[in-house]
């Protein structure tokens, strides 16, 4: 059993203490569900052994050590072991080290799927263990190895019948029949244990590691199949057993998994972290032997998944509570809603902006005129409310809204239902709008915006990144933006730059995003010479802004963090005029991290779930601002 370090001596839980604690929900466990004969159904591991030729009989005999651990906790344990003819000391039929456990069961996929999803009237696995072949990708084998259906999954004995592809006397069962066939309980842990591929590493006859890149896609890769059917996180240890891990759901309910694996072993002096690309919204987080790429077995530690989640919430199901420092619903529209209901109180509100949640440049004009105005942003789909957005509405009460955009971005049919939200529609909601893009940001500029404006932001009208920090910066400094053709000025942003008479012009991006002939144009209309705000990408064009906006040394006191990958959370966070920084959501690039940690944030607030800005971004940005709440 593995030893956890930093920790006390486990709890002494007999088999039947441990499952009385379920059935009556001490730890703060829900009570377990009963069978149909009425007795309590204990919390479920299902031990999985693979064919691995001449291995298998020491794979056996560490699943054996795995599922007694397992049964010491009370848990019911199901045994599914390959009837390899290399296996000797367990066949299917027979009993093992943990003779007090039902018979072994073979290892077949139809068996797999009947005692992890409970369909034998048990529970639905909350721990699912794996030891066998690994066939992850990225590998070295031919293109039919990149299949779904046979790759990132587990190897088991061969039955007809399957969705999985046939090996010899194997059935791979990938990422494929995973995804659509297994169920586990909802947050199970899956514990994968001397596969090759699974946290990271070559093949254990390969003299070399893998570069950093192809041991990150491995894990993200592995990971991806048992997230998606439902498990909370995945651990995949090449060399480290994993009943430390059993353990630990026991130990200290409050422990999420992320301790949990820095507890087992942890060294953490190359630790690797990054927000999962396969599946948006977990992160994995590796723990590397030594410098990557110097040695063999270096990466065979790992754990993807939800890695906040709690050992109380893996054995409840539950999800974590929100974090109040994030400010998110469960898709753009909510999170709109969530950002608006933390920064502005119940209504009645003076004015309201409404615009398209499916298409940025209006809502990029807005946010600006929003912030000068102390206005909320609601977002809407093009031909409905959704339903978040109606509540939020609810809430304000305006009296009167603005829509922003033509009947293209913004429908007829919401403008009625905007009508039902305001005492006189006819004279209470007001559509500013043009014939394009630019003409739409030209109107709403010209609005709410008068002649001798201090500054105005230029930004390209058909991408987002450039924009969106500019958009919060000109909240801020009390300007406009306005909207160009990378490689011409429009006519009405021409006519709106000379309307507007701005004492000076910042251009966004750089001059692939604006052309040096658009600022000369830009510098002829207004008799200023233009400012150019850009970095290499678009996340070093967010810190130019930013240190722009806030120059020197401003300990601002509320720093906003979005997703730079997609522009609606970042669009309604602009309108408030707060400091803004983007992420990519994975990771953060050290220009990044450096300008939050000059920028000196008392507080941070996070827009946008998990998938927009990951719990690992999440991490990063605190370190670098350690003294915000």
């Amino acid at each position: 059993m593995a030893e956890r370090i930093g920790r006390g001596r486990r709890l002494a839980v007999t088999a039947a203490t441990a499952a009385a604690f379920v059935a009556t929900g001490l730890f703060g466990l829900k009570a377990a569900p009963v069978r149909a004969d009425a007795a309590p159904s204990a919390p479920r591991a299902v031990v999985i052994v693979g064919p691995v030729e001449g291995s298998t009989n020491g794979y056996v005999s560490d699943a054996e050590s795995v599922a007694a651990d397992a049964a010491s906790h009370g848990m019911d344990v199901v045994r599914l072991y390959t009837s390899s003819s290399a296996n000797t000391t367990a066949r299917p039929g027979t009993t093992g080290k943990a003779s007090t456990l039902p018979t072994i069961l073979q290892a077949t996929w139809q068996n797999v799927v009947t005692y992890v999803n409970g369909a034998d009237g048990g529970q639905p696995a909350t721990v699912v263990v794996y030891m066998g072949h690994g066939n992850g990708y990225p590998n070295p084998y031919p293109p039919g190895y990149l299949m779904p259906d046979r790759v990132d999954g587990v190897v088991v004995d061969y039955t007809a019948g399957t969705p999985c592809a046939r090996g010899g006397s194997y059935n791979y069962c990938g990422e494929g029949p995973i995804v659509a066939d297994l169920h586990p309980h909802p947050n199970a842990l899956v514990l994968l244990n001397h596969l090759c591929y699974a946290s990271g590493d070559n093949e254990s006859n390969t003299p070399t590691e893998p570069t950093q890149s192809v041991a990150e896609q491995r894990v993200d890769n592995y990971g991806a199949g048992f997230l998606r059917a439902g498990a909370g996180a995945v651990f995949a240890y090449g060399m480290q057993g994993v009943s430390g891990v059993i353990d630990a759901l026991f130990d200290d309910p409050g422990e999420t998994v992320d301790q949990v694996f820095m507890s087992l072993g942890y060294q953490g002096t190359w630790a690797l972290r990054f927000g999962s690309s396969r599946t948006p919204g977990f992160d994995a987080h590796m723990d590397p032997g030594g410098p990557p790429t110097s040695s063999s077995d270096n990466y065979y530690r790992s754990v993807v998944g939800n890695l906040v989640l709690t050992m109380a919430e893996v054995m409840n199901g539950d999800p974590p509570p929100p974090d109040p420092d994030r400010w998110a619903g469960t898709d753009r529209y909510g999170t709109a809603a969530a950002i608006d209901d933390h920064s502005f109180p119940d209504g009645p509100t003076p004015l309201v902006f409404v615009a398209s949640g499916a298409a940025f440049p209006d809502a990029l004009a807005g946010a600006a005129a929003a912030a000068k105005l102390h206005a909320p942003m609601v977002l809407t789909a093009p031909t409905g409310l959704p339903s978040s957005s109606l509540a939020e509405l609810q809430r304000l009460k305006p009296q009167h809204i603005t829509i922003l955009g033509g009947t293209a971005s913004v429908s007829g049919a919401v403008q009625t239902q905007l009508a039902t939200f305001v005492a006189d529609p006819a004279n209470d909601i007001l559509r500013v709008a043009g014939a394009d893009r630019y003409a739409t940001a030209a109107a709403v500029a010209t609005t709410y915006f008068t002649k001798g404006v201090p500054v105005v932001y230029v930004a390209s009208g058909l991408n987002f990144p450039d924009a969106l920090v500019g958009a919060a910066a000109a909240g801020h400094a009390g300007g406009p933006v306005l909207l160009v053709n990378p490689t011409s000025l429009p006519d009405a942003t021409s006519q709106a730059l000379q309307a507007l008479a701005p004492k000076s012009v910042k251009i966004l991006g750089s001059t692939t995003s604006v052309a040096a002939s658009v600022a000369d144009a830009i510098g002829q209309v207004t008799g200023v010479t233009p400012t150019r705000l850009a970095g290499t990408d678009r996340y070093g064009t967010g810190v130019a802004i930013s240190q722009d906006t806030y120059p020197g040394s401003p300990h601002v006191n509320e720093l906003l963090v979005a997703s730079g990958a997609n522009f609606p959370d970042a669009l309604v966070g602009a309108s408030l005029g707060l400091p803004l920084i983007l992420s990519p959501g994975t990771t953060v690039p050290a220009d990044v991290l450096t300008e939050i940690s000059r920028l000196d944030p008392v507080h941070l607030v996070f827009l946008g779930g998990p998938a927009s800005v990951s719990y690992t971004d999440t991490l990063l940005i605190r370190d670098a601002a350690p003294d915000a709440s």
